[in-house]
């Protein structure tokens, strides 16, 4: 048996910190035009997926890969990971975004962002992928190509 989809491991990973209904699955929040956050009982808008809906699907099973979470250090780490396992392949604003992510983290979060600056050497981030097709895949066999430790998320 190939083990869960990639798709059932984002939607564990992305309920179980309240980012989406636990009964949802990733293309359902990732069709909206706006990525929410949770203030209490209350989704907010906060940021409009406008164009950038594939690589923050991508973006959010490098969370799932690298183990980092979702807290502003997370997002540092997760940054700095994304650029030393491969960076952001043909998504011009995720070079941008990284980028200055990386450059708040070490003024922010030095230790989370240099953790994740020495954990994706050697590792292959999600941006490799192609969004809709990684989603069926295994999990098991995206952390092998991906070249992480099973458990690392």
């Amino acid at each position: 048996m190939a083990g869960p989809t990639t798709e059932s491991e984002l939607s564990r990973y992305l309920a179980a910190r309240g980012i989406i209904e636990a009964e949802d699955p990733p293309e359902r929040w990732y069709a909206d035009d706006w990525i929410y956050y949770r203030v209490g009982s209350r989704r907010i808008p906060f940021f409009p997926l406008i164009g950038i809906r594939k690589p923050t699907l991508l973006h959010d099973l490098n969370h799932l890969l690298s183990g980092c979470d979702t807290s502003w250090a997370g997002e540092f780490e997760v940054a700095s990971w994304e650029l030393a396992s491969g960076g952001c392949g043909p998504f011009a604003y995720f070079w941008v975004d990284r980028l200055i992510f990386v450059l708040l983290g070490l003024v922010l979060a030095p230790l989370s962002t240099i953790r994740g600056l020495r954990a994706g050497r050697g590792c292959h981030n999600a941006y490799r992928f192609d969004p809709v097709r990684v989603l069926q895949l295994p999990f098991a066999e995206v952390q092998r190509i991906a070249g992480v430790a099973k458990g690392a998320a």
